[in-house]
Order: C-alpha cells, then structure tokens, then sequence
C-alpha cells in the first residue's frame, strides 16, 4: 500500500498497473509529441516489455506505486515543466544539488512519486545511455533494463521479480535488435570488474530466489535457471578490458560498489 499526501491509502490492484494507463502513458505520450526523448526504465519498464511475465508479476503479488524514467540531460527543463503540468513538483532539496543529474519528483495527488535521470543511470555503479534512448519507442533497451536492475548490490524481491520477467520472456540476443543485447552486457561488464562483480553476485542471488519462488511453475522455473547460466557464461567469456584485469586483482578488499540512495 502506498499513503497518499491526505493520509489515505491507494493500492495497485491485480492485473496491468493503473498508474501505466492514468499516468505514465500520457507522459510518454505528450513528451513524443514535444519532440522530448524520455524513455520508461525500472519496473514498470520491465511490466511493459514482459508478455507472459506479466501473469508472473500478478502471481508474485508485483505492486507499482512510483516510475523511473531516463532522459537527455539538455532537454531537462522542457521534461521537468511536462512533469509539473501533470502535478509533479520536483524535490526542492535535490534541485539545488550541483552537477546532479537526475530530478527527484515528489508525489503527485495519488501519491505516485517518481525519478527521471538524465543521459546515465547511477546506481551502486554507473550505466551510461548516451546514445542509446533512441532504441526503443517507450522503455530503454531490454539490455540496459537488465543492466539497471543487475548493478543494485542486495536487490530486492521486487527488482528479482523484475529480472524473472525478462528472463522469462526475452532470449539473449547478439545485438539489441534480437532479444537482451549479449553485446551490451559484455561492454559493461567487461570493462568494469565492479559491475561485473555485482552482476554476478545478483545472478547467483536471483538463482536462489528462483528456486524457492513460490509463484513460479516448474518450466517457468526452468526457463528461468537456464537463462541465468546464459548470462553466467556471456560474462564469464567476454574479453575483459585493461582496466578490468588490474581491479580484479584488489578484489573484495576494496568496496566496489557506491551506496545507493534511497529517497
């Protein structure tokens, strides 16, 4: 459940997540429109480019209550005045944070908060979109959502559910035109021993909850474990950059990761 301003309490009910339709669509919609590139990420992403997962969501109990969206960065001021025109204020302490790119949106009359992050999503690590917003017409590329929900160190039963979707709906493809881009995920990973290294542990965290996830079927949970091996054995054998080779000799000893902040 999700408290609204006056106290009261809303609730995504069952089935497509009402904020999608009341909220997030027209936002999308209008931004296409102005000529603005604001693509979905996150969650919510992850609900709109699932077919089967989505009952996967519905089973898990998969609720919705804020967006995340990403951005170019010289197009903010004309993103922020969409926002406001939908009853969005944004965050009065994080806007006055210097070289911040991001704007924290705070919640609207339904009590649906929001973020937009601009040209790079800054997590525990960094997943730069440059170039790559263009992909699709809605979300960010399926590549970058599995990227974006791999680099949070201890994720959570949500961001799992997130990942189980995708893996569930979406083969690995060569490139990101076919599938989730093995391409990307070796570029990211490959040059950057952190990323790699919390990608990996996530992998072996998601193998776990998919084995005891109770909403799952067994070929769901098959499908599942096996496209988690594909993603162990792509960053496993992707070339590995310069850089990458004389971090992994510090290994765990020095933190690689950043702390995420949880506004």
């Amino acid at each position: 459940m999700t408290a609204r301003p006056d106290g009261r309490e809303i609730s995504s009910t069952p089935g497509e997540p009402r904020i999608m339709r009341s909220v997030v669509d027209p936002l999308l919609d209008q931004a296409r429109a102005a000529g603005l590139v604001l693509r979905l990420c996150g969650g919510l992403a992850c609900w709109e480019r699932a077919r089967h997962g989505k009952r996967l969501a519905i089973d898990a109990g998969r609720t919705y209550s804020d967006m995340d969206f990403a951005a170019c960065y010289p197009q903010r001021r004309e993103i922020i005045n969409l926002f406001q025109r939908h009853g969005f204020r944004e965050d009065a302490a994080s806007a006055t944070v210097p070289g911040l790119r991001r704007t924290i949106l705070d919640s609207n009359a339904d009590g649906v908060r929001g973020d937009i992050f601009y040209d790079v999503l800054s997590f525990c690590h960094s997943l730069d979109l440059r170039g790559r917003l263009e992909l699709h017409d809605r979300t960010i590329a399926l590549a970058d959502l599995m990227l974006q929900k791999m680099q949070i160190l201890g994720l959570t039963e949500k961001d799992a559910i997130d990942v189980q979707m995708l893996l569930l709906d979406h083969d690995l493809g060569p490139d990101d035109h076919v599938g989730i881009s093995k391409a990307r995920i070796a570029q990211v990973c490959g040059s950057d021993w952190g990323f790699f290294r919390t990608f990996s542990l996530n992998i072996e965290r998601i193998e776990a909850i998919t084995a005891s996830s109770p909403y799952l079927n067994v070929a769901q949970r098959e499908r599942i474990a096996s496209q988690l091996a594909r993603l162990r054995q792509c960053v496993g054998e992707m070339p590995k950059s310069l850089g990458w080779r004389l971090r992994s000799l510090i290994g765990d000893r020095l933190r690689w990761y950043e702390t995420v902040d949880e506004h």
